[in-house]
């Protein structure tokens, strides 16, 4: 389980790009809510990710700039600027993709915040309390994968139209990804916990804790690459997923990746949210 400490680097390399007023076509927008990081951590991977890039588009340098955000109200102030491309999480590339001119999935990382490029979500909770989703109707549920963005995408998606969580459950967010998730499990304070695989499969929860898995999602890719067909076309959509998708077998590409703490970058088809966008933008 990587440290807070090590996941906030981890994001920063992620986004490997410089903070930026605006964006252009060239440029990324990376946004990770619930992963800890910085604009200022972003700083000592710019050279490298951009140039390993820039040099094998053949990009003029400096032509490609990047922004982080650490918030809604900067990623929607950088995606006013009409960027190329972006990292954003799942059920934001879902609310877009619902309106005109949708992004285009393309790609996911492998190994940010120590998850694999498609992961699953659970329901769990302390085994002996309920053995079904059904049973946990009016009770409390604890996540650190809770936004107030994202709850139409856990219930459309994640618990496939099943219950809507708002009025399903009571809900209480916690920033913590373990000890402020499995401690009022195991205490009784809290009913049941929506979890992803990283979370359900870390040593090291509290003595006596045994988890029951009630419900467990589709897999999906929790924060896709995604481009934007007004700024970029097809063909160099697809060149920049080639670059991608072999930098980290790349002699160079590899020392890039490391310095990332990512293990690849996953190539994602066009089909590859079909299911998720019919059940988050239908009626």
């Amino acid at each position: 389980m990587n440290t807070p400490a090590h996941i906030g680097l981890l994001v920063a390399a992620a986004a490997a790009f410089a903070t930026s007023a605006s964006a252009g076509e060239k440029d990324f927008v990376i946004w990770t809510p619930g992963i800890p990081g910085t604009s200022e951590t972003a700083g000592p991977f710019i050279n490298e990710f951009t140039k390993y890039i820039g040099n094998k588009r053949g990009w003029p340098p400096g032509s490609s700039t990047g922004i982080y955000c650490e918030d809604a109200g900067q990623f929607e102030k950088a995606l006013a600027g009409k960027p190329g491309f972006a990292m954003i999480p799942a059920w934001r590339y879902l609310q877009l993709a619902c309106g005109k001119n949708a992004p285009e999935p393309f790609a996911a990382v492998d190994g940010i915040a120590g998850m694999s490029s498609r992961v699953r979500f659970h329901i769990v909770v302390k085994k002996g309390t309920a053995t079904t989703l059904e049973d946990l109707k009016g009770k409390r549920l604890i996540s650190n994968h809770l936004f107030e963005q994202n709850h139409k995408f856990i219930s459309r998606v994640l618990l496939g139209g099943k219950v809507d969580i708002d009025t399903f459950f009571q809900l209480k967010r916690t920033p913590s990804p373990l000890s402020g998730i499995f401690r009022p499990l195991a205490s009784g304070e809290q009913d049941a916990a929506l979890i992803n695989d990283e979370q359900l499969n870390a040593p090291n929860k509290p003595p006596g804790l045994e988890l029951t898995v009630v419900y467990s999602s589709d897999p999906i890719a929790t924060f896709p690459l995604v481009a934007f067909p007004e700024q970029v076309k097809p063909a160099e959509r697809e060149a920049v997923k080639k670059v991608l998708t072999g930098m980290c077998d790349d002699p160079a590409g590899k020392q890039v990746c490391a310095s990332l703490q990512i293990n690849r970058f996953v190539p994602l088809d066009a089909g590859s949210f079909d299911a998720a966008i019919q059940r988050y933008c239908g009626k």
